[in-house]
């Protein structure tokens, strides 16, 4: 998946993570890909299913989750996007918050993992809390908006750590448990 910007012709901007091939989540913080998704009004709809990356910045822009396909009225995608603002990590349990109720997440556009466009961002955006005028901004400017700031998403799992990259490079070692096994 690519994110065609028509702005910038920067077409690798935005990223899943799982095709950045040399890059990872960093040492020491949580890999939140299959936690379970619940609403602000305590429905559990969900799991992560990918992170959306912005390249330029090495910030997690969106969360790509995977809602219970019984909770859809539609076939098409299961898929949805959530700016990283729109939603909160539980400071004890491996739990990702939504500000949003079921029938609001319902109403969200579906996300084919098909390259995004800005319009289709835009209109993200403005489901999160953008202006017209700040969901309309440049290129450079758009992720300096509302949706995208991630200070509230983190909540206490990264006190100390707010200066350090979320994502970092594949060849930093790995925190391991005492079981062997990847600590996420």
């Amino acid at each position: 998946m690519r994110v065609e910007n028509k702005e910038t012709n920067s077409e690798n901007r935005l990223m899943p993570l799982h095709e950045m091939k040399k890059f990872r989540v960093a040492k020491d913080e949580p890999d939140i890909r299959g936690w379970e998704v619940v609403t602000s009004d305590h429905k559990k709809i969900g799991k992560v299913h990918e992170l959306i990356v912005d390249t330029l910045e090495m910030k997690v822009r969106y969360l790509v989750v995977d809602v219970d396909k019984n909770i859809l009225s539609t076939k098409a995608s299961s898929h949805t996007l959530i700016p990283i603002a729109g939603a909160q990590l539980d400071d004890n349990d491996n739990r990702v918050y939504l500000d949003l109720d079921l029938a609001r997440v319902v109403s969200l556009p579906p996300y084919d993992d098909r390259p995004l466009t800005r319009d289709y961002e835009t209109t993200i955006a403005r489901l999160f809390g953008s202006s017209d005028e700040t969901a309309a901004a440049s290129d450079r400017d758009f992720y300096n908006q509302k949706p995208y700031e991630d200070r509230e998403f983190w909540g206490k799992r990264r006190v100390g750590r707010e200066d350090r990259s979320y994502i970092t490079t594949a060849d930093e070692p790995q925190m391991i448990d005492g079981n062997d096994k990847v600590r996420r």
